[in-house]
C-alpha cells in the first residue's frame, strides 16, 4: 500500500480535461494549460465530478493496481458510483468465506464497537467546536461520551440515533436537519462522506475482505464508515463558521 494518501478532485466544468497514464504517472491535460502529472501510486481516491472530463482505461487499471478508489458524481455533483480494487491474493478467498459466514453474535459485537466509536468521535467533535448552546445543555461533548457507554451488543436501544438527535443541532444549530438533498451544508457533508466511503472501501479491499457483501446487512463498508463520519463534519462546520464571521464583520456601505 502506498504511504501517501492523496485525494484528487476533478470538479472544474469550464475546461475540457483528459486523464491518461504514462510510466504510472497520471497525466492531466487541460485545454489552454500546461500538462501536469502526479504518481498514481500516491492516489488514495480520485473524484470525477466534471462533465467535461475524459480518461483512458489505463487510468482505471493502474489506479486499481495501486489500491486506489474512484468516485463518480452525477450532474448534481452528488456521488453516483464507486469503483474499488479487488486484487486477488492467496488468502482473499478464505477471508471472504469467513466474512460471509460470520455468526450473528459476532456481527452484533462488531456493530457495538463501531457505534461506540462513532458516538465518542461525535463527542470529540463537539468538544473541539464547543458552542454556547452545547455548554448550556450537557457540557462540551453534549453528553455523548456517557451515551456511548450505554451501547449494547447490536445497539438494540438505537443509541446511534439518539446521539444523532443531540449531535447535529449542537454542531450546526437547532434548525439543522440531516437530509441528503438539502441545498445547505448537507451538500458538503455528502461530498466528505463520499470521499470517506471510498477510503474505507479501499481499506476493506486491501485487507482481503469484500465491501459489498450482500449476505450481511448493513454491508461491511456501511458498518465501518460511521465511526469516520464525524471527521467529515469538522471541515463543513469550520467553513460554515468562517462564512458567518465574514458576514458578521462585513462593512456596511454608506447610504447615498
Amino acid at each position: 500500500m502506498p504511504a501517501a494518501e492523496r485525494i484528487l478532485d476533478f470538479a472544474d466544468d469550464t475546461t475540457p480535461t483528459r486523464l491518461r497514464v504514462r510510466n504510472r504517472q497520471l497525466i492531466i491535460e487541460r485545454e489552454g494549460h500546461d500538462n501536469t502529472s502526479t504518481p498514481l501510486d500516491e492516489a488514495a481516491v480520485i473524484v470525477l465530478a466534471s462533465p467535461r472530463l475524459t480518461l483512458s482505461q489505463s487510468v482505471l487499471a493502474v489506479l486499481m493496481e495501486s489500491g486506489g478508489a474512484l468516485v463518480v458524481c452525477d450532474q448534481a455533483r452528488l456521488p453516483a458510483g464507486l469503483l474499488l480494487p479487488l486484487n486477488a491474493h492467496s488468502t482473499q478467498t478464505q477471508r471472504m468465506i469467513a466474512q460471509a459466514s460470520a455468526p450473528l453474535p459476532r456481527r452484533k459485537r462488531i456493530w457495538q464497537q463501531i457505534v461506540k466509536a462513532k458516538v465518542r468521535a461525535q463527542g470529540s467533535v463537539l468538544t473541539a467546536r464547543s458552542t454556547p448552546e452545547s455548554l448550556r445543555t450537557r457540557g462540551t461533548d453534549g453528553g455523548l461520551r456517557a451515551l456511548a457507554d450505554r451501547v449494547r451488543s447490536g445497539d438494540p436501544d438505537n443509541i446511534e440515533a439518539q446521539a444523532a438527535q443531540r449531535y447535529w443541532p449542537l454542531l450546526f444549530g437547532p434548525d439543522f436537519r440531516r437530509r441528503f438533498d438539502a441545498p445547505d451544508q448537507n451538500r458538503m457533508l455528502n461530498y466528505g462522506y463520499a470521499v470517506l466511503r471510498a477510503a474505507v472501501g479501499r481499506a476493506i479491499c486491501a485487507s482481503g475482505l469484500h465491501p459489498l457483501s450482500r449476505r450481511q446487512s448493513p454491508r461491511p463498508q456501511q458498518r465501518l464508515l460511521p465511526r469516520r463520519r464525524p471527521h467529515g463534519a469538522l471541515p463543513t462546520h469550520d467553513r460554515r463558521r468562517r462564512r458567518r464571521t465574514r458576514r458578521l464583520f462585513r462593512p456596511r456601505c454608506a447610504a447615498r
